[in-house]
């Protein structure tokens, strides 16, 4: 796992972040940790305070965050405001 998170930082070197494995599908003990900054990686077998509690994960919260359609997530956009958007990054792509 240390060294996907490796490969990560290197890839993205000006990723900032702490991910945390948890036993028991998020109910157990924290079972690792990894600190990601500046293109490295601190692992810490030893961590005990969790960044957060564990949510609702089934597949309707997740589904509905990702279609943007629970507890008013949802932004919406105008046709023309979307076209221009669309036409900014496809510039920049070029």
């Amino acid at each position: 796992m240390t060294a996907d998170w490796e490969a990560i930082a290197a890839a993205f070197p000006h990723l900032t972040m702490t991910a945390q494995c948890v036993d028991e599908e998020g109910e157990g003990s924290l079972a690792a940790e990894w600190r990601i900054a500046d293109g490295k990686v601190e692992y810490n077998p030893e961590s005990t305070e969790r960044i957060a509690m564990p949510r609702d994960l089934s597949e309707g919260t997740i589904l509905g965050h990702v279609l943007g359609i629970r507890n008013g997530s949802e932004r919406g956009v105008s046709v023309e405001r979307l076209r221009r958007a669309v036409a900014r990054v496809a510039g920049a792509v070029k």
